[in-house]
């Protein structure tokens, strides 16, 4: 009895023996096998690692470069723009609008131009079919007097050419004073960059302070202005009449008419 005891506790000694062989051999495989793939994961962490500082790198690198290339632009920009301003200032600007003058005792509407070059201050006036009736010199000089003023630009180094364009066969005449007004706003249309809004046309004489004087043939002109498609009339104040569909505006000095019309 008690041999076939020692028998069987012998047995089961070797059966946990050969137990604990599996599970160690198990346990040793399963770590060898857990310590390959850790290995393998590092060596891809160092692989990411290095590709990751080279592109960062790369990065860095690629950002001097950009930063030059915007040093670059900028002062290829600051000399074309120093080229662009110098190249306009040689380009005339050229500036329209609208005068009221007199046709065989009617109003007429005529086109008046206004160009500015670079110059010695010479001031001329080209015309085509119209007669100046009186002081169209001194209302001229005015004019650049006070549109110097009103834009506080210096033309004594620009020339001016005003022309009065009349397409008709007949003459037409025209009270230098009384074309004053749409004169200087021609003037600083053209010394602005601006344009003038031929919907809105303008009589009355120009003063050396800036205001508008009073002008005849306002019912003419008005009629006139209508005919043409104006939609509003300035007229010197105390000169307003009515002329319906037409709107007349009085006017006190030439900063209202430029406000009105110069955009």
């Amino acid at each position: 009895m008690a041999h076939r005891y020692v028998k069987n506790h012998s047995k089961h000694v070797k059966i946990l023996i050969i137990t604990l062989l599996i599970i160690t051999l198990i346990f040793s495989y399963l770590s060898y096998t857990l310590y390959q793939e850790i290995q393998s994961k590092q060596i891809s962490i160092n692989i990411f690692r290095s590709e990751l500082e080279n592109k960062t790198k790369v990065i860095e690198n690629l950002n001097l470069i950009i930063k030059s290339k915007e040093d670059l632009i900028k002062t290829l920009q600051t000399r074309l723009g120093l080229a662009e301003s110098e190249i306009q200032g040689l380009l005339p600007i050229i500036k329209r609008y609208r005068v009221v003058g007199i046709l065989e005792g009617e109003g007429v509407v005529i086109p008046i131009e206004v160009k500015i070059t670079n110059g010695t201050g010479v001031v001329s006036v080209d015309i085509k079919n119209v007669e100046f009736l009186s002081e169209i010199q001194e209302s001229i000089r005015i004019a650049v007097d006070v549109a110097q003023t009103r834009t506080n630009t210096d033309l004594s180094n620009k020339d001016i050419t005003i022309s009065f364009i009349n397409d008709r066969p007949e003459i037409v005449s025209i009270d230098g004073p009384s074309a004053g007004a749409a004169i200087t706003t021609t003037i600083i249309a053209a010394a602005e960059n601006k344009t003038a809004n031929e919907k809105i046309l303008v009589t009355g004489t120009i003063e050396k302070d800036g205001s508008i004087g009073r002008v005849g043939g306002i019912e003419q002109k008005a009629l006139a202005a209508a005919n043409y498609g104006a939609s509003i009339f300035l007229v010197p104040k105390g000169q307003k009449i009515e002329m319906e569909p037409l709107q007349i505006v009085e006017v006190k000095n030439i900063i209202e008419v430029s406000n009105l019309v110069l955009s």
